[in-house]
């Protein structure tokens, strides 16, 4: 095998390349990166593992990814930051008590049985895709009241049925889970409600054996929203000179 001559070291240094203690150093710290990255893609991927959980864990590797931004989920396609783009989380809470509204903090408190519409053993794939696709389903028409009820009755009732519930007042949620912020002191915990965006929540009431009716919650700005539409709505109002009032006769 044929050496290299001397003079071409010489050569390289003069051109201004980095020495090969550098090099070395360079190559090194580049496989550090990368098997960090294959870490984090890793541990975030699909079923994860005790061993693939421990590797991001226990070898400090989750400290650089956190400083680096890079301890996300890698199991998800190209975004745009539209909200169509977010993951949504469907469950019901059963039993829910007189006044509750979501609150996971209640729930923890209260060891309220929650039932998610996703199961944890879901393949990914198809089968997850087709879960998502409900959840998205019913956050995209919360907006329509004519048909805003729709999925998430249907839901309701194939998802009581399974747990052998035909009565009781239950609380049925569907949320938007929004990606952490680099640098968010409580990235660590993810039940965190500022992760958590209400789509849709309404109450659940029976009305007959395994039949059941759902009632919107309705927020404090949504409320106002429609108050003023019905005070602006010309069809709400009667007209001048009508003499009609509330409560009266003509």
């Amino acid at each position: 095998m044929a050496r290299r001559p001397p003079h071409d070291a010489e050569e390289s240094r003069a051109a201004g390349m980095p020495s090969d203690g550098l090099r070395t150093l360079i190559s090194f710290l580049l496989f550090l990166h990368l098997f960090a990255l294959s870490v984090a893609v890793l541990s975030r991927t699909g079923t994860v593992s005790g061993f693939r959980s421990a590797l991001r864990t226990r070898t400090g590797v989750s400290h650089y990814l956190n400083l680096l931004g890079m301890d996300l989920g890698y199991d998800f396609h190209l975004t745009r930051n539209m909200p169509d783009d977010f993951d949504h989380v469907v469950d019901l809470v059963l039993d829910a008590p007189t006044g509750f509204r979501g609150e996971q903090e209640v729930i923890e408190q209260q060891q309220l049985e929650t039932i998610e519409l996703m199961p944890e053993d879901v393949w990914p794939g198809a089968r997850k895709r087709r879960y998502l696709s409900l959840g998205l389903s019913v956050a995209a028409n919360a907006s329509n009241d004519e048909i805003a009820s729709e999925i998430p009755k249907a839901l309701v009732t194939g998802l009581l049925a399974q747990h052998g519930r035909t009565d009781g007042k239950h609380y049925f949620r569907c949320r938007t889970i929004r990606p952490r912020n680099w640098g968010d002191e409580a990235n660590t915990d993810p039940h965190d409600p500022r992760y958590y965006f209400n789509d849709y929540m309404a109450d659940v009431v029976a009305t007959g054996p395994g039949q059941w009716n759902l009632v919107k919650v309705v927020s404090e700005g949504e409320a106002t929203q429609l108050q003023r539409q019905s005070t602006s709505d010309p069809a709400t109002q009667s007209p001048p000179g009508s003499g009609e009032r509330e409560g009266t006769q003509p």
